[in-house]
């Protein structure tokens, strides 16, 4: 059995590899307001998103303790709370892959009451990525 010896700067390229959220995060990292700063798209499929698309930038989410609430339409994306907002009851899970479904890496599933809401990638202390509805993945900044 070999046992790896890792050099100071092997260990700091180490912690750098990974965000120290990605390995302590809960769903009180996400307590507070993040605006949308960028909306990507797969390139396969039918997407009904563009890329940096207008319905999404701009608009903030506040995860409080207790409700999930987007607290910013944009004028071509107004919100709809019924389908936009978590009302009560949001936690985190680890992601679960779903058949026919692309995995999403070190993505947690953000739970409303005991259902998917949407699944979160931290990237680091300032931002994550929503993956949301029509596959789009929105780049959140913590204001």
């Amino acid at each position: 059995m070999k046992i790896a010896i890792l050099t100071p700067a092997a260990l700091l390229a180490a912690s750098i590899a990974l965000p120290a959220t990605a390995t302590d995060f809960d769903y009180s990292s996400l307590i507070g307001a993040w605006t949308v700063e960028g909306v990507a798209v797969p390139d396969d499929g039918v997407q009904a998103l563009i890329e940096d698309d207008p319905q999404y930038m701009g608009d903030v989410i506040e995860f409080g303790p207790d409700m999930i609430e987007w607290t910013a339409g944009t004028d071509t994306r107004p919100i709809d709370p019924s389908i936009d907002n978590c009302p009560s009851g949001p936690s985190l899970a680890p992601h679960a892959e779903m058949p026919d479904e692309t995995p999403i890496e070190n993505g947690f599933d953000i739970m409303c009451d005991n259902e998917e809401w949407g699944t979160i990638v931290p990237v680091d202390d300032q931002g994550i990525q929503l993956h949301w509805y029509d596959n789009g993945v929105l780049t959140l900044t913590r204001e």
